[in-house]
């Protein structure tokens, strides 16, 4: 019965990958955005460095952007991490041959249910001799609507 049915995990948005780039993009988006302020104000709010001497209406303007852009984004990718977006599972049924792609989404008319991505019901052709899929064998799968 369990080699009827088998579901693979999927990691979805909680992978190290996007713990970097969250970490690395708030840093740098926060320190562009200090050094813009610090060329508005002329107040020096970085300890490292002074972006007091930078022109605002160029430089400055263009850090903040950066830094306003580097921040949000940086703050989405926290967003989905804190929701595990694109998390679920592969469901391959051979009792019922059956497809199953479950994943799940952004909140919305239903928050916390996972989304049916789509169920195909599926035929194969097996060879008959050797039960066991090879790596270098060609499958046929015919699917039905």
């Amino acid at each position: 019965m369990q080699n009827e049915i088998r579901q693979d995990k999927i990691v979805g948005s909680r992978r190290f990958s996007n713990y970097f780039w969250s970490f690395f993009l708030f840093l740098g988006g926060v320190g562009f955005l200090f050094a813009g302020l610090s060329s508005y104000f002329k107040i020096n709010f970085l300890p490292f460095t002074n972006p007091t001497e930078l022109v605002f209406i160029p430089q400055g303007l263009i850090m903040m952007f950066y830094g306003t852009l580097s921040f949000g984004i940086s703050i989405y990718i926290i967003f989905t991490i804190f929701l595990d977006i694109g998390s679920g599972y592969n469901e391959y049924n051979k009792i019922e041959n059956l497809i199953k792609i479950v994943r799940k989404g952004f909140p919305g008319k239903k928050p916390g249910n996972p989304i049916n991505l789509f169920s195909i019901k599926c035929s194969s052709n097996w060879n008959k001799n050797n039960r066991r899929i090879k790596p270098n064998s060609k499958y046929l799968f015919m699917f039905k609507r």
